[in-house]
């Protein structure tokens, strides 16, 4: 027989390609078959497999076909209950908003108050001069929106100007305060001005690039089908293998996974990550050809296998293209 795709002679009664692994049309009724590691001489001849031997796939395990890692588009894995994910971005720092937000509203409140023979007045730093509460405003505003959009440097710089102001007017009010015989005294507005431009400076100083809710679920991904995975064991792997090494393995695509396979081994030599996870995803895309030849009692966790580990390579090479 001759395959009408790559050109290849076959064995009569072939189903698929050993080659290409285009499907050949046939009549003969298809066999399973043991790998077997054995030498050539105790091999028998290679019986055939192809279409009519696979069987349904588990809707739970299918993946799609691989994405532009590079991108922001979803790599489109199924593991089911599992949201899909992309990008990666400073995370939110609620404390510096929440303490820019006070500074401004005490630029309102007493910051100076002084009490005398039953009397009191008080006097916030915007009614002292309306002009210093107007700018002292805006550069709050400001720092609040470099934190907002999430640009770190930008809210460094705002906030510490910001706190240089709350510096500069709380001198201004305990020379008041001097001046006053001992009849006045520091209103909450300022302190809450001072103490809040501190924390919001802080905070900015302290505020670190973390994972974005997208790049979360990418992880969450890599991690369910790694658990899944690490419950079917070793044996998955030992039957492939002894099916690479077999006589049922073409040469071609043996040839390929073999060079897959000692690049995924190079994981804790060193190896870049990247390079181990496609890798690891080309080997199981070649695998997927040659999954329905494995026999009835390892076929079953041999074909979950091979999806969980392309989940894996798919979900950790997104995660690394969203760490850049």
């Amino acid at each position: 027989m001759i395959c009408k795709n790559c050109g290849n002679t076959l064995p009569d009664g072939a189903t698929f390609c050993y080659y290409c692994g285009a499907a050949i049309e046939s009549s003969a009724c298809p066999k399973r078959v043991q790998p077997s590691v054995t030498g050539a001489a105790e091999r028998p001849a290679p019986e055939t497999v192809g279409p009519s031997t696979v069987r349904q796939r588990d809707p739970q395990l299918s993946v799609n076909p691989k994405n532009n890692y590079g991108s922001n588009q979803s790599a489109g894995i199924d593991v089911q209950g599992v949201p899909q994910s992309n990008g990666n971005q400073m995370s939110s720092n609620i404390v510096a908003v929440v303490a820019l937000l006070i500074s401004l509203v005490s630029l309102f409140l007493p910051a100076l108050s002084v009490s005398a023979f039953g009397f009191s007045e008080s006097v916030s730093i915007f009614e002292t001069d309306s002009s210093y509460g107007i700018g002292f405003g805006l550069v709050i505003i400001v720092a609040m929106i470099a934190v907002i959009v999430r640009s770190k440097p930008a809210a460094i710089a705002i906030s510490a100007v910001n706190l240089i102001c709350a510096i500069g007017i709380f001198f201004q009010v305990i020379q008041a305060v001097n001046l006053t015989f001992g009849l006045g005294s520091i209103g909450i507005g300022m302190i809450l001005y001072l103490v809040s431009s501190i924390v919001a400076l802080v905070s900015s100083c302290v505020w670190k690039k973390g994972n974005s809710p997208e790049y979360e679920k990418a992880e969450t991904q890599y991690k369910e089908a790694k658990m899944y995975c690490h419950q079917l064991g070793k044996a998955p792997m030992e039957e492939i293998m002894k099916f690479i090494y077999s006589g049922y393995c073409p040469v071609a695509s043996r040839n390929r996974l073999l060079g897959c396979y000692a690049v995924m081994i190079q994981k804790d030599n060193g190896r870049d990550d990247r390079q181990v996870y496609e890798a690891t995803r080309d080997f199981m895309e070649i695998m997927k050809r040659y999954e329905n030849v494995f026999p009835e009692n390892t076929g079953s966790n041999i074909r979950r296998y091979i999806r969980y580990q392309s989940q894996i390579a798919d979900a950790k090479l997104r995660m690394i293209a969203l760490k850049k």
